[in-house]
């Protein structure tokens, strides 16, 4: 069951998000950093918007921000004193659903330790460039299935249910960068489940 080839499989930024976020008006470069920021943290700061697009501080930097901020996409916060720190808040419905991801948690306000947990995870995604990452989770499942080529029941996979008997289901709540070592251990799970 082959959603898409392996390059896409393994990759929450996707060139279809990433188009589908340039039709707000962004450029390319501004896009594929958009979409970082909205399926793994929903929240940036200035620097690392400049080391992703290797520019200085200056008026390009400038003219995103005040894009994001004026056209009601983004919220800018300042939890210190004034231009010692701001994060921006991404929190458009429209551009989660333009990316498949309508009710995307990054999408909701949160705490500030939370913004800078999430953070610290963008920054983590952004510095490693030899994996890709699963950002939400219908990626991470899509993942699992073709990966393992195998008809699990979806109870057998990580998640959490809120609400009983039959409430809503959130798979993978953890960021996971795929590799073979993951899906070796949910295979032998499943084995061992299975008692093979």
């Amino acid at each position: 069951m082959n959603l898409w080839t392996p390059q896409q499989l393994c990759d929450s930024i996707r060139p279809e998000r990433v188009n589908a976020v340039m039709a707000f008006g962004f450029t390319e470069r501004q896009a594929r950093f958009l979409v970082h920021v909205l399926v793994h943290a929903g929240a940036f700061i200035e620097r690392q918007y400049r080391a992703f697009a290797h520019i200085a501080h200056g008026q390009n930097t400038h003219d995103f921000l005040a894009k994001l901020v004026s056209r009601g996409y983004a919220t800018a916060i300042t939890p210190g004193a004034l231009h010692r720190g701001r994060l921006v808040h991404v929190q458009y419905k429209p551009l989660y659903e333009a990316i498949g991801e309508p009710n995307n948690r990054n999408r909701k306000p949160a705490s500030l330790g939370r913004f800078v947990e999430r953070l610290m995870l963008l920054d983590a995604v952004l510095a490693d460039q030899h994996y890709t990452w699963l950002g939400t989770e219908h990626d991470k499942v899509a993942y699992f299935v073709d990966r393992l080529q195998q008809d699990l029941p979806m109870a057998w996979y990580p998640h959490l249910t809120f609400g009983e008997p039959m409430g809503f289901v959130q798979f993978y709540r953890k960021r996971i960068a795929p590799n073979d070592l993951v899906a070796r251990v949910l295979a032998a799970q499943w084995a061992d489940v299975q008692g093979i």
